[in-house]
C-alpha cells in the first residue's frame, strides 16, 4: 500500500516512533517497502483488511498543509529577535513549521492540517 512522502517522513521520524505505534495498532505485521514508499501488510486476510484500513486512516489524517501569510518588516524582525526564540516557541506550541521569506515579506507555515491552523 502506497504512502505519501509526508506520511513516510512522519513514520520514520524519532527513530520510527510513529511506525511502531502504527504497528502496535494493527493485528497484521507491517513493514516498510523498498525505498520507504509503501507499507506491506502481512497476515491473515481479516488481519490484512483491518490493518490496511488503519494504515489508510493514518495516511488520510496526516496531510501536509502549507499556508503563506503576508508579514511586514517589523513583524519579521520581531519574530527573529532573541535568535528566533519566538519562532521556536510558535513551532513548539503549534506543531507547525515556520519559514520567514524576507524577499516576499511573508511567513510560510506548514505541518499537519490540525497543527498549522
Amino acid at each position: 500500500m502506497e504512502i505519501t512522502p509526508f506520511a513516510k517522513t512522519l513514520l520514520v521520524a524519532n527513530k520510527m516512533q510513529r511506525f511502531g505505534e502504527l504497528r502496535a495498532a494493527c493485528p497484521a505485521y507491517l513493514r516498510l517497502g523498498e525505498g520507504l514508499k509503501s507499507i506491506e501488510v502481512l497476515g491473515t486476510a481479516a488481519d490484512q483488511r483491518e490493518s490496511a484500513a488503519t494504515v489508510r486512516e493514518f495516511v488520510a489524517t496526516h496531510v501536509e498543509v502549507s499556508e503563506e501569510r503576508a508579514a511586514g518588516e517589523d513583524l519579521l524582525n520581531f519574530l527573529l529577535e532573541n535568535k528566533g526564540a519566538r519562532i521556536l516557541k510558535a513551532e513548539r506550541d503549534s506543531g507547525a513549521q515556520l519559514h520567514l521569506d524576507r524577499k516576499k515579506k511573508c511567513v510560510v507555515m506548514s505541518g499537519l492540517k490540525y497543527g498549522s491552523e
